[in-house]
Parts: C-alpha cells; structure tokens; sequence
C-alpha cells in the first residue's frame, strides 16, 4: 500500500469505562495514504489533539483539533440534559492544492446533534468555484443509514482533476435527497446544468 510517514504520539487515560477521560496528542511528518490529492494534504507537519470522555461506555467528545499547512479541524463538544452538540469548523487553506484551477479558502461550518436517537445534522460549505453546498437532516446511530438533504450549487469544471483528459465547464445545480445507506445508490434528486461544455481530446 501507499501508506507511509511517521506518527509520535502520547495518551493519557484517568478513571473507568464508565467514567474516565481520555486525552491525546499526535504529530504526523510526511504522511500519504497513496492517493494524490490527499497526499497533498497531508504534507508537511500534521499535528492532531483530542479530549474525550468516556460516560456509560460512550465516547464523548469534548475538543479534537487537527492542522498541518494545508487543513485545519476543530470539534468542540457541549452536553446539555440528554443531548450532545458538535460544533465544527474545518478549511482547506488553499483548494488550488488539490484542484489547481481553483485558488481559494474552503470553509466547513456547522454542526452534529447527538440526542440518543441519532445526529442531526446541519453543515455548509462554502468555497472557490462557486461552492454554496448545505446539508441538513438526521443520521442513524452507528451511521448504517440517514435522511439527508443536500442543496447548492458549484462550478461542474471541479471534477475535471477526476475525468481529465476530457474536461467540463459550466454550472451546476443540486437538491438532492440521499435516503437509505450512505452510498451514492442512495442518492435522488434533480441536477441541473447550465452553460454545458465538454472537450474531450
């Protein structure tokens, strides 16, 4: 496999399964997975952080950060009676990095409800190539299904690193509705196009 770099880290765990905390630091050098685009991503200096807590047999996160040149990830957890909130805020400094033609700041925001019964979710993501994605609904505890709406818009030349040589440009709009395992088979929707062009060598 493509697998390779080097991982230091340190845990520290006080109390039970029932009632502990868990803490952990990490920092990655040169770290692939043998797939270009994320290779990029993993350059350099990756340093990773999380503060759990363990209650009843269950993870709870109470922060996890992850940052390197390129990303930036951080999760703030909050409890309040029987809930769990996540709020995250992630970004991919520069898109250029993975998708060249797209020079820009690529920001996630949003956030995960955790009420025993599920996650509802309610992300947005906003970037270069017209990128104005939501994703709002609810995911199954252990994440086997959900029911999720998916609605925005991006420029279509974003695929083009994943087609090339042919190439696309245009726009492109979406209100999907991904029902059922988190599979693409799960998908539906309309998606349009406007302003289609295909050159293909």
């Amino acid at each position: 496999a493509g697998y390779r770099g080097a991982l230091t880290a340190e845990t520290s765990f006080t109390g039970t399964a029932d009632a502990g905390r868990l803490t952990a630091k990490a920092t990655g050098s040169r770290l692939a997975i043998g797939q270009t685009e994320a290779d990029r991503l993993l350059a350099g200096e990756t340093q990773l952080s999380a503060d759990l807590d363990l209650a009843d047999g269950q993870i709870r996160i109470k922060s996890a950060q992850i940052s390197n040149p390129q990303l930036r990830a951080d999760a703030k957890g909050t409890v309040a009676g029987n809930q769990r909130q996540i709020d995250l805020t992630a970004e991919i400094v520069n898109l250029a990095t993975v998708l060249p033609p797209f020079p820009g700041r690529l920001a996630i925001i949003g956030k995960a409800v955790d009420n025993g019964q599920g996650y509802a979710l309610d992300l947005g993501l906003r970037g270069p190539g017209g990128i104005d994605t939501t994703v709002k609904g609810r995911v199954a505890p252990g994440f086997g299904n959900a029911d999720l709406a998916i609605t925005g818009g991006a420029e279509a030349g974003l695929a083009n690193v994943f087609i090339s040589p042919t190439t696309i440009s245009g726009r492109l709009r979406y209100d999907l509705r991904l029902k059922g395992p988190l599979a693409l088979t799960s998908l539906s929707g309309p998606i349009t196009l406007g302003g289609l062009r295909i050159a293909a060598p």
